[in-house]
C-alpha cells in the first residue's frame, strides 16, 4: 500500500515511488482510447473506433487501471470514493 506524500509516493517501508504524474503516465488510459471504450459501451459494441488523432503516436500506459466501486459497501463512502478517484485518474476507467 502507498500513501501520497508531497507529489510522490511513499510506500510503506519508505522508499520513493513515482511521482504523481509519473504514476499518471503509467496508469492512465490515453484520451481517444477513452473515448473509444465509452463508444463501445454506448453502442453495446456495434461502433467502431476512431483510434488515435492522426499523426499521433500511438502509446498506451504499462500499467491501465480500471476501477470498480461497491457503492453499497461498507461505509457507504462510495459516491465519494468514485468521484475521487475519478479525479485521480480518469472518470473513464472508474466504474460505481
Amino acid at each position: 500500500m502507498s500513501v501520497p506524500a508531497l507529489g510522490r509516493t511513499v510506500t510503506k517501508r519508505g522508499k520513493k515511488g513515482p511521482s504523481d504524474e509519473e504514476l499518471k503516465k503509467m496508469v492512465v488510459i490515453p484520451e481517444y482510447l477513452a473515448k473509444d471504450f465509452a463508444n463501445a459501451i454506448q453502442s453495446a459494441g456495434a461502433a467502431y473506433p476512431d483510434g488515435p488523432p492522426f499523426g499521433d503516436k500511438i502509446e498506451a500506459p504499462p500499467y491501465p487501471l480500471l476501477v470498480f466501486v461497491n457503492s453499497k459497501s461498507g461505509s457507504r463512502l462510495g459516491p465519494a470514493l468514485t468521484q475521487h478517484l475519478s479525479e485521480l485518474i480518469s472518470p473513464n476507467q472508474v466504474r460505481n
